[in-house]
């Protein structure tokens, strides 16, 4: 017995090859023929491949793979030590007398008290105040801890004055202004002046004149800030207008 898949080469050529007269075909009626065949052929070619058993495949499961939860870890907090309170410095009325010695400068009308440890040294209409020792030479001014100058008003205002100290500073860190009060006088408080250093000034006008109070470097990153705060305090707290003559 032939099976399908041996019959079908024969039944292709046997239609692929049909027998004919050439006189009693016209051109078309072969060209229809022989695609007629062919696609005959094609057909049953296919149908035999399709009889073959097909395989099927079996998925094997896969099984998923547990995920461990993430463990938490605990990160103790870092204790802050408390910050130590900054002592104010000590009034200049609670220090002993040995401690504070007087100034009058009758020239440019004033008198204040400054702690003993201090030189005073004299430049022009203007005094510094210095740890160095000086035997008065006015060149150590440069290392001084305080200063007050001295200079004619020349129509300025005490706001004016305020306004000029303020624009020698960092133009980018704002500086800050308090009203005060010093020998009786309205007085203006400057603090955060980045200059050549950190400046804290005060600035006061009595008469004709213009008094300029300056402290370096005002900052309690300084070692000895409590000692420029003391100096501070002593001259402001003392500090008189003298009557003119």
């Amino acid at each position: 017995m032939q099976t399908q898949s041996n019959l079908t080469p024969r039944l292709c050529a046997r239609w692929a090859l049909p027998a004919f007269s050439k006189s009693s075909l016209t051109e078309k009626t072969m060209f229809t023929k022989f695609a007629l065949a062919a696609i005959l052929c094609l057909t049953m070619t296919v149908a035999a491949c399709g009889m073959a058993t097909p395989t099927s495949l079996t998925a094997t499961p896969i099984p998923p793979t547990p995920i461990p939860a993430d463990t938490a870890t605990s990160i103790p907090p870092t204790p802050i030590p408390a910050e130590t309170p900054t002592q104010p410095p000590p009034s200049p009325a609670a220090m002993p007398a040995s401690a504070i010695s007087l100034l009058a400068n009758e020239n440019e009308g004033y008198a204040l008290r400054y702690p003993a440890e201090y030189h005073v040294v004299l430049f022009g209409r203007s005094i510094c105040f210095t740890l160095a020792q000086t035997d008065g030479v006015p060149g150590t001014c440069h290392v001084a801890d305080g200063l007050l100058e001295v200079s004619d008003m020349g129509g300025r205002t005490l706001a004016n004055v305020a306004d000029e100290l303020a624009a020698r500073a960092n133009p980018t860190i704002p500086v800050t202004r308090t009203e005060a009060k010093i020998g009786g006088e309205d007085a203006i408080l400057l603090d955060n002046i980045y200059s050549y250093d950190v400046l804290r000034q005060l600035v006061v006008i009595h008469h004709d004149r213009v008094y300029v109070f300056t402290f370096l470097p005002w900052t309690e990153r300084f070692d000895e800030f409590q000692r420029l705060q003391r100096l501070y305090a002593t001259l402001t707290e003392s500090f008189t207008f003298l009557r003119a003559p």
